[in-house]
């Protein structure tokens, strides 16, 4: 097939394994290509704008800028942008933030060998690829209540393992009303303690344990 009538794809991720397995993959079709590829935001940006791809891969975890920063920079130089995220991030902080941000789709590296190639053609033609998992996801997460700023500070010093006297210290409040965020936190998250909220804001994408 003639390489105008091919689908251009820059592909970004920071691991040059992935690099070369996606391309790979890719370059194996007849109707699509390889056009660029990028390991952090900024190259991605630069090459975004020189190349003009018709499908943009991309990594959320990336260096100097994460992917969600880097896909609102494309899109706001080309509302027209077609970005499939393709991350190993199933959470859904994630998936809201990619979606809101304007990705087309988005796919976990796991699902990569069997919905790449049809997400990549779904997206191009400005159709929304969201696998089953993932918009289940979506949808429970919408039927949970939201924590305010407040409960999502506390929430972060409990993942770091401090108690109600520690958490008063930092945020200059009294224990008894550290005591009603806690509260409030895990009914929330529908959980019976720390360890319990502390996993479920990990697979949730509230905190990460770096």
């Amino acid at each position: 097939m003639p390489s105008e009538k091919r689908i251009r794809v820059l592909c970004v991720d920071d691991h040059p394994v992935v690099q070369e397995g996606l391309s790979n993959i890719i370059n194996a079709q007849q109707d699509m290509t390889v056009v660029g590829q990028a390991g952090d935001g900024p190259t991605a940006i630069d090459l975004f704008q020189q190349l003009l791809p018709d499908v943009t891969l991309m990594d959320l975890h990336l260096p100097h800028m994460d992917g969600i920063m880097t896909l609102r920079a494309i899109r706001k130089h080309d509302s027209g942008a077609r970005v499939l995220v393709l991350t190993t991030y199933g959470c859904e902080e994630y998936v809201r933030g990619a979606i809101v941000a304007g990705a087309g789709g988005y796919l976990l590296k796991e699902s990569l060998r069997t919905d790449l190639l049809r997400a990549i053609r779904a997206v191009y033609v400005g159709e929304r690829f969201i696998p089953e998992e993932i918009a289940f996801l979506l949808a429970e997460s919408t039927t949970r209540k939201k924590m305010t700023p407040r409960e999502l500070e506390v929430l972060f010093h409990i993942s770091q393992g401090h108690r109600n006297r520690e958490i008063s210290d930092s945020l200059k409040i009294t224990e008894q009303t550290v005591k009603v965020h806690v509260r409030n936190l895990f009914d929330k998250m529908q959980v019976q303690d720390r360890v319990q909220a502390i996993l479920s804001a990990l697979r949730r994408g509230l905190i990460r344990l770096d």
